[in-house]
């Protein structure tokens, strides 16, 4: 029996039917202003583990192992993207595209999911 391709492996999750989509709108990880770290890896798993946490409202410690990331560095990617407006773009370009009913759906799902854990984000300085 073959192994599952590797862009289905996380097929069994709903909102992953945004991925196709959700990969061109990633922005590019955040640097470290000391350097050193390591090169993200695996962008599926972590929007799959991010996906996961949005939409059972579970905590981010809750994240399984079988994303194969850790619960740290789904929270960081989570807000990198927030903060970068990912989980809204996604959303306007799913309805833009006039992509299918269930694609629409979990986009908006996922933003309004993101944007109820809008939680940590600095507030700007109006003045």
């Amino acid at each position: 029996m073959r192994p599952p391709a590797r862009e289905h492996r996380f097929g069994w999750l709903a909102p992953m039917v945004v991925w196709p989509t959700a990969r061109w709108l990633l922005p590019a990880p955040a640097r470290r202003p000391q350097g050193g770290g390591t090169r993200r890896r695996d962008d599926e798993a972590l929007f799959a583990a991010v996906s996961f946490i949005l939409t059972s409202h579970a905590p981010w410690r809750a994240v399984p192992p079988g994303f194969g990331v850790s619960w740290q560095h789904t929270h960081r990617s989570f807000r990198h993207w927030r903060d970068h407006g990912t989980w809204d773009r996604l959303a306007l370009v799913a309805h833009s595209r006039q992509a299918p009913d269930q694609v629409r759906y979990w986009a908006d799902r996922l933003a309004a999911s993101a944007a109820g854990r809008g939680y940590g984000r600095e507030p700007e300085d109006p003045g």
